[in-house]
C-alpha cells in the first residue's frame, strides 16, 4: 500500500508503509527511519534491545515507546519530554485507551497495523478535539522482544513546525490519494 486517507469524525490522516529516503522531508524522523534501517540491517526484526538511547539523542524529547499488552491495547512506556510539555499531557505509563473514541480508534489502529505488518509506517493526522486541531507527523517503526516477537512500536512524533505549511502538505498527500 502507498498510501490512504480517511476521515473519521473530526480525524483526518494520511497513512503510506512506503517509505523511502526521499520520502521522509522532516530531517529528525529521516534520521529516525535511518538509524532504525543501519540497526535493522538484513534481519527481518529489529528487538527493543538493540535500541541504543544515546544514539537517538538527536530526537528523545519527541520518541514515544509503546508495548502491545495482551488485551490488544498499547501502553505508553515512553512519551518524550518535549512531545509532552506541546501536547499539553503525558502519556507516560498510560494506555491508548485513555484517549476518547475515534482519537483512541485512529492511533490503536495505526500500531495495530505496524506491528501487524512489521514495516514502519509514516502518517500525518489532525484531530479537533486534540491539542486544538494540531497537525502532528509521525514514524511509527514496530520492534521485537527478546525473542523477536513483534509487540512494541518506536515512534517520532512532531508537531507542524509551520501548522500552515503542514496543514498544506496534508490535504496535498490527501488530494494525491483520491
Amino acid at each position: 500500500m502507498t498510501g490512504f486517507k480517511h476521515l473519521l469524525d473530526r480525524v483526518e490522516f494520511f497513512e503510506s508503509d512506503d517509505i523511502s529516503a526521499g520520502f521522509l522531508n522532516n530531517r529528525p524522523i529521516a534520521a529516525l527511519w535511518e538509524y532504525w534501517q543501519s540497526k535493522r540491517g538484513s534481519e527481518p526484526v529489529l528487538r527493543k534491545s538493540d535500541i541504543d538511547p544515546i544514539e537517538l539523542r538527536f530526537g528523545l524529547g519527541h520518541l514515544v515507546m509503546l508495548e502491545r499488552l495482551a488485551d490488544g491495547d498499547f501502553v505508553y512506556r515512553l512519551f518524550g519530554s518535549l512531545l509532552a510539555e506541546i501536547a499539553g499531557f503525558d502519556m507516560t505509563g498510560l494506555c491508548v485507551s485513555n484517549f476518547k473514541g475515534l482519537v483512541a480508534q485512529y492511533h490503536r489502529g495505526t500500531y495495530e497495523r505496524c506491528i501487524e505488518r512489521g514495516r514502519p509506517i509514516y502518517t500525518l493526522h489532525r484531530a479537533e478535539s486534540q491539542c486544538n486541531g494540531r497537525v502532528w507527523e509521525r514514524l511509527l517503526l514496530p520492534l521485537g522482544d527478546h525473542a523477536g516477537v513483534l509487540k512494541y512500536v518506536m515512534a517520532m512524533v512532531l508537531p507542524a513546525k509551520q501548522p500552515a505549511e503542514m496543514a498544506a502538505r496534508l490535504n496535498q498527500r490527501l488530494a494525491a490519494v483520491g
